[in-house]
């Protein structure tokens, strides 16, 4: 079987692990949680960074930070995964779902269409390394008072213009989970260039201690064991020292793809204007013509050994969008289209040109 996704073992991982386990420090706010913070925040521009247990923690902190709860209301584009749909039930708050245009962005009409006095966040993905274009709207979240959050857990080190994905929003949050472009296993973080929000952040994961080297275990709200491992911040800081030749070699990945399959060039990852992205996982939307046997060629590739995984189902169908009484805006026409068009391919570093030769081979077979 040839998986969907393997780790990838830095070369300074079991080094930093050791060191953690040597030195008797496997909790949180360790040596390795500094590095990793100072040096992520750096590198994606942004003044602050807090690491926590995982992607979708740091999706239900941004939304605490940004006071977000009951009576309020937080858009989501319709094409997403339900990571963002699962938080923004967690501070009980209602979900909006809007369309993208064929660019996978947010329109700022649809955006508009969307707004009412009862807004408060818009939870924007940079789905499968793809960013989405924050900057046409950022004027008029900033105007209409609406906090943009960045949801970066699979687009580490893409970019939009000059700026990289987690520093044009209020917070970005992103993911290290097993099979990220840097990956501790679990964890996660929040980023942000405001002083007000990241002290909120901090407060909310360390289970709202009172801040300073006296505890008075008195706790003014509800707070979550939050925190991330200096273990876990240990590998996750070994993976970002190698960020440049992890990109590199995700990017040859998707190049050695489109080189088995130029018929089909088009297929592969979504290109956009003004955008850089990185290659996550390697995506491949079926021709629009059979873009319906989307699901048979998944089920054909895991007869021929080869794992995929089918793009995120729409927001809309969602059983719990219902529960949590979302609303819609607009028609969603575009999102559903694409959700059921697509699949993504086996992508990890040490990837063999065989396993590649054959998944395509496959393909071509099925498409032929």
């Amino acid at each position: 079987m040839i998986p969907v996704s393997i780790p990838y073992i830095a070369t300074n991982q079991k080094q930093y692990v050791n060191d953690c386990l040597d030195r008797n420090w496997i909790s949180a706010f360790g040596k390795y949680d500094n590095l990793l913070c100072k040096s992520f925040s750096s590198y994606v521009g942004t003044k602050h960074a807090s690491t926590c247990s995982n992607g979708t923690v740091a999706l239900h902190l941004a939304l605490l930070a940004c006071d977000i709860g009951k009576g309020d209301e937080v858009i989501l584009p319709n094409f997403n995964g339900p990571y963002a749909l699962f938080a923004v039930g967690y501070v009980g708050a209602k979900p909006v779902l809007i369309d993208i245009n064929e660019d996978w962005d947010i329109s700022l009409d649809l955006l508009k269409n969307a707004v009412t006095k009862n807004t408060k966040a818009i939870i924007i993905p940079h789905l499968y390394g793809i960013p989405s274009r924050i900057i046409p709207i950022k004027k008029f979240c900033k105007d209409n008072n609406i906090y943009i959050i960045e949801d970066c857990a699979e687009a580490h080190g893409a970019k939009e213009g000059g700026n990289v994905v987690g520093s044009l929003g209020d917070i970005s949050c992103f993911s290290f989970y097993a099979n990220k472009i840097l990956a501790a296993g679990e964890g996660g973080i929040c980023l942000t260039s405001d002083d007000t929000l990241y002290e909120r952040i901090n407060y909310y994961k360390n289970q709202t201690f009172n801040s300073g080297p006296i505890k008075t275990f008195i706790h003014n709200h509800i707070g979550h064991n939050y925190r991330m491992s200096d273990i876990h911040c240990a590998i996750a800081y070994s993976h970002f020292e190698e960020i440049d030749y992890i990109l590199e070699k995700r990017s040859d990945i998707i190049m050695k793809y489109i080189s088995y399959l130029p018929k089909y060039e088009n297929c592969f990852q979504k290109n956009k204007s003004e955008v850089e992205s990185v290659n996550w996982v390697t995506t491949f939307e079926l021709p629009t013509k059979i873009s319906h046997k989307r699901d048979e060629l998944e089920k054909y590739l895991l007869d021929n050994n080869i794992q995929s995984r089918r793009f995120f189902a729409p927001m809309s169908d969602q059983p719990i969008f219902k529960d949590m009484g979302g609303r819609v805006s607009g028609c969603l026409q575009n999102s559903q289209r694409i959700s059921k068009s697509g699949i993504y391919l086996p992508t990890y570093i040490d990837i063999t040109d065989e396993s590649i030769e054959k998944i395509c081979y496959v393909i071509n077979k099925f498409l032929g």
